[in-house]
Parts: C-alpha cells; sequence; structure tokens
C-alpha cells in the first residue's frame, strides 16, 4: 500500500473513503424529518459506515508514513500443461 499502481495522484482508499464519508454525511442530513424509531437503523449504519470510511483513510495515511513495504508474492500455482498419465 506503498503507492499507487501508477504511481501518481490520491490513493484509491482515500478517494473513496471521502466520497462515502460526503455520501453519507448528506444521507444523515435527511433523518431529522423521520420519526424517532424509523431513524435508529439507518442512523446507526449511515455513522458505521462514516466510522469505517475513517479507518480506511488512516489506514492509509499510517502506510504512507509507515517504512515497511508489501511481503513479496510467491506463485502458487504454476502455469504448467498437465501430464497426458493421468
Amino acid at each position: 500500500m506503498k503507492q499507487t499502481t501508477s504511481g501518481q495522484g490520491p490513493h484509491p482508499d482515500l478517494i473513496t473513503g471521502i466520497a462515502i464519508i460526503v455520501v453519507a454525511g448528506f444521507l444523515l442530513l435527511r433523518t431529522p424529518d423521520m420519526p424517532t424509531m424509523s431513524s435508529l437503523l439507518p442512523i446507526t449504519m449511515l455513522s458505521t459506515l462514516i466510522g469505517l470510511s475513517v479507518l480506511m483513510i488512516l489506514r492509509v495515511f499510517i502506510a504512507n508514513r509507515s517504512e515497511r513495504f508489501k511481503a513479496p508474492r510467491y506463485q502458487i500455482f504454476d502455469n504448467l500443461p498437465r501430464s497426458a498419465s493421468s
């Protein structure tokens, strides 16, 4: 998670996290018009979504400050042709 694939521009998780927070915040503005018991579930779900988005954004900033790199990926399956004898 050090850089994006192109190496330029903001990290995709950062863009997604900000977009989710904006949309969830907009939807939270509509809940005061709802009855109290009907608005509990949307408020809980949207608040949780905002919290998870904040964690996603923090993860990007922590990874950018970190000196660690991703572990190398090893190929698990070989793309070898199967033998004729089964």
